[in-house]
């Protein structure tokens, strides 16, 4: 859907890296350059046969198995309040 318009409103895809560290690199920057109105996370499952929308968010990294650079997390707080 990148650079599609809904209404007024253009849609910005950035495919992200399946990696905990620069993820949050990336993330900063993103936010940063395009302030978005609103955010649509997608990702992968193992043995999902598509992407699929992620449909809740609970402020914590918490992986079955390893990111691309082998971190494995569990319950660990994303951001604190701030």
């Amino acid at each position: 859907l990148d650079g599609v318009a809904i209404g007024d409103t253009k849609v910005v895809g950035r495919p992200l890296p399946v990696s905990y560290e620069a993820l949050n690199e990336n993330i900063e920057t993103l936010l940063e350059e395009l302030t978005p109105a609103a955010i649509v996370s997608v990702g992968l499952w193992p043995g999902e046969p598509m992407l699929r929308l992620e449909r809740l968010a609970v402020n914590v990294a918490d992986f079955e198995i390893p990111d691309n650079d082998g971190l494995v997390l569990s319950d660990a707080t994303i951001r604190g309040n701030a």
